[in-house]
């Protein structure tokens, strides 16, 4: 039986703050979730912010992409958590290689989570692909995501905000599919 797109999304960013946790090895609380269908861009971004958005193509029965952004700031603070001190250093290339990697595989560990409890809840084959990651400001943040949208029936944005102990942060989850995944989610 499928459940509405509200709990099916619901489940999937209680999915996502479970790989968070297990990234972050720290429990973690949605102390806010917000979703929106939105016109290819995230309103109130801090303009003096850069951003890093990775994104995974979503493939299966249905096409879409997802892309999770997170701050500059929010990285740093998950990099220091979580990498060694000798790998904080971004200004040595093979320090910025191993962040890069270590972001992409957050995102896959968390955007699988959310595609996983999407394929499940609507009964389809559905897997992200590998991520690519963008570091940007935030005039080229929704350039980026309007450009990636341009080929997408549907955008979904989700901001959810989850804490733990020493840190908070607030991931954006842009969700892009076809008209065909649209009308599953929505029978």
């Amino acid at each position: 039986m499928q459940e509405n797109a509200g709990s099916v999304f619901e489940k999937g960013i209680s999915s996502a703050r479970a790989s968070f946790e297990q990234v972050l090895k720290s429990p973690m609380a949605i102390r806010e979730m917000n979703f929106e269908k939105c016109e290819y861009n995230i309103k109130n971004v801090d303009k003096s912010e850069n951003f890093y958005a990775i994104s995974s193509e979503l493939i299966g029965d249905f096409i879409g992409e997802s892309i999770l952004v997170l701050s500059e700031q929010e990285v740093n603070l998950m990099i220091q958590k979580c990498l060694r001190e000798e790998f904080w250093d971004s200004s040595d290339s093979a320090n910025k290689r191993m962040q890069d990697e270590f972001l992409k595989e957050v995102d896959n560990i968390a955007s699988s989570a959310v595609v996983t409890d999407i394929a499940n809840a609507l009964e389809v084959m559905l897997i992200s692909g590998t991520p690519k990651l963008h570091k940007l400001t935030a005039a080229e943040l929704n350039t980026h995501i309007r450009y990636q949208a341009s080929t997408y029936d549907s955008i979904l944005h989700f901001k959810a905000i989850f804490q733990c102990e020493d840190i908070s942060i607030s991931p954006n989850f842009i969700w892009m599919f076809n008209e065909q995944i649209v009308a599953k989610i929505a029978s």
